[in-house]
C-alpha cells in the first residue's frame, strides 16, 4: 500500500511539473511572438508613434508640426477636423492646456497583422496636462487602431487612425463613407457647424463649470 501511495504521488508530481513546464513553455512562446512582431513592425510603428504625437501637440499645444507627410489625403481631413473642433473649444471657453506630456505606447502587440505592405496596430495614447482654470493635474488614455500602408520605394503612410470611443466625430461613418467615395468633406463642414452650435448651448447652460465637465470626457 505504501508502494502504492508512492507511485501515485510520484505520477501526480509529474503531472504538476509537466503542467508547469508546458505553461512555461506557452508563455515563452507568446513572448517570442510579441517581441517578433514589435522588431518586423518597427518602422511603421514608431512613424505612427511620432505621428500622433505631433497631431496631439498641435492639436492640444496649438503647434505647426507638417502632418501630410504622415497621414494620407483622406485621413488628414478627419485629424484637421480634430484640431479645428479642439481650437474652437478652447478658444470660446477661455481655456487651454499646460505642464502638457503625451507619451504613446504599443498594445494588444498579439493582434498586430501584417498583410504584404499593409500593417495593421494599435497604439495607447496617454496625455497628462493641467488646464488654465485649474491647477489639478488632468489625463486621458485611449487606444487608436492604425493601418499603415507602405509603397515599393518603402515610403510609409497612415491610411487609418480610428478612435472608436468618445471622438469629436462619428469616424465609423467616416471611414465607412470613404470606402463608399462618398463627400466627407460636406459632411465633416456639416458637423463642425452642429459643433459650434452644440458647443455654444452648453457653454451658456453650464456657465463656468463646462470645461470642468468637458475634462471628465475629453
Amino acid at each position: 500500500m505504501k508502494i502504492k501511495r508512492i507511485i501515485i504521488f510520484s505520477f501526480f508530481s509529474i503531472l504538476v511539473l509537466w503542467s508547469f513546464s508546458t505553461n512555461k513553455s506557452i508563455a515563452k512562446d507568446v513572448q517570442d511572438e510579441i517581441h517578433d512582431k514589435e522588431k518586423a513592425l518597427s518602422k511603421e510603428v514608431d512613424f505612427a508613434s511620432d505621428a500622433i504625437a505631433k497631431f496631439y501637440n498641435n492639436r492640444d499645444l496649438g503647434e505647426k508640426n507638417n502632418l501630410e507627410s504622415y497621414f494620407s489625403k483622406d485621413v488628414l481631413k478627419l485629424m484637421n477636423y480634430k484640431i479645428k473642433y479642439n481650437n474652437l473649444k478652447s478658444k470660446e471657453l477661455d481655456n487651454y492646456y499646460y505642464r502638457y506630456e503625451v507619451t504613446v505606447k504599443p498594445v494588444e502587440v498579439e493582434k498586430w497583422k501584417q498583410d504584404g505592405n499593409i500593417f495593421n496596430f494599435k497604439l495607447q495614447v496617454i496625455t497628462k496636462f493641467t488646464y488654465s482654470k485649474s491647477d489639478e493635474i488632468s489625463g486621458n488614455s485611449l487606444v487608436l487602431e492604425f493601418t499603415v500602408f507602405k509603397d515599393k520605394e518603402g515610403n510609409l503612410k497612415i491610411t487609418r487612425c480610428y478612435q472608436s470611443i468618445h471622438s469629436e466625430v462619428n469616424e465609423a461613418k467616416f471611414y465607412d463613407m470613404l470606402s463608399k467615395n462618398e463627400d466627407v468633406d460636406k459632411w465633416l463642414n456639416e458637423n463642425f457647424e452642429e459643433a459650434k452650435k452644440d458647443l455654444e448651448k452648453s457653454k451658456d447652460y453650464f456657465g463656468l463649470d463646462f470645461y470642468r465637465i468637458i475634462a471628465v470626457f475629453d
